[in-house]
């Protein structure tokens, strides 16, 4: 990943939604930090990591049965935006 046309990096840590809600989303956003703190280390500029979060299993990728998420719903999601060129056009009008 080339730093300078890099805009922003969204970080989302998902869980299975097998336990507790409440340790899912601690587990998620445990994941999601994580994964900020490695991208850091890496050299990713810290004030690109607009978000980093975890949603534990509020939003499965696969439903196996009602209620029941598949394990391919534990995941890290990481959404790079990129920088596009502004383009102004001035125009004057005779």
């Amino acid at each position: 990943m080339r730093e300078g046309e890099v805009a922003e990096i969204w970080i989302e840590a998902h869980t299975d939604g097998s336990g507790e809600r409440d340790i899912e989303r601690a587990i998620s956003q445990a994941w999601a930090d994580a994964m900020r703190d490695l991208l850091i280390t890496e050299g990713v500029a810290p004030s690109k990591i607009v978000r980093a979060t975890g949603h534990g299993g509020d939003r499965p990728m696969e439903i196996v049965e009602e209620g029941t998420a598949s394990p391919v719903s534990q995941r890290i999601e990481i959404r790079v935006v990129y920088a596009r060129p502004v383009i102004r056009f001035v125009g004057y009008a005779e």
